[in-house]
């Protein structure tokens, strides 16, 4: 008996688990392993949104192809999971304001083979568009490397 009239005291505590509480131990560490990853994620993924943000505010480039375009590079490399999660951060931050502002999200290599020019190291290209404001033409156009 402990010193509380109750079964166990320090030798209950001491003792090593038994199956049942190891499994338990494990599950729970492997929860808390992916609540943990779920937030570096959603953490990396606002970063990025943020990043997309910072550029279209500081201007861009003119696109070749699409002269009314504004076309801008978010630094950093970003993968395939972090780049679509910003994308639908980004996308939810827009279509509460203007709906049908946000065009695409596009990923896709940089031709019909990987890209070693303009500092992409191979990188995949992925494109946050949407509209500029009402009254202007043309679109923001963000390119993100994407690596996995």
């Amino acid at each position: 008996m402990s010193g509380w009239g109750k079964p166990g005291g320090l030798a209950a505590v001491m003792a090593a688990p038994n199956a049942q509480q190891q499994q338990a131990q494990l599950e729970a560490e492997a929860k808390r392993k992916v609540e943990e990853a779920a937030r570096a994620l959603r953490l990396r993924a606002e970063a990025l949104r943020n990043k997309v943000e910072e550029c279209i505010k500081t201007g861009g480039g003119i696109s070749g192809n699409y002269v009314q375009d504004d076309q801008y590079t978010a630094p950093g490399y970003w993968t395939t999971n972090e780049t679509t999660m910003a994308f639908d951060l980004w996308k939810q931050l827009y279509e509460a304001k203007a709906p049908g502002s946000v065009v695409s999200l596009q990923i896709h290599m940089m031709g019909p083979s990987a890209k070693y020019t303009g500092g992409r190291n191979g990188a995949i290209q992925a494109n946050f568009i949407r509209l500029k404001q009402t009254g202007k033409a043309g679109r923001y156009n963000v390119h993100i490397d994407v690596r996995d």
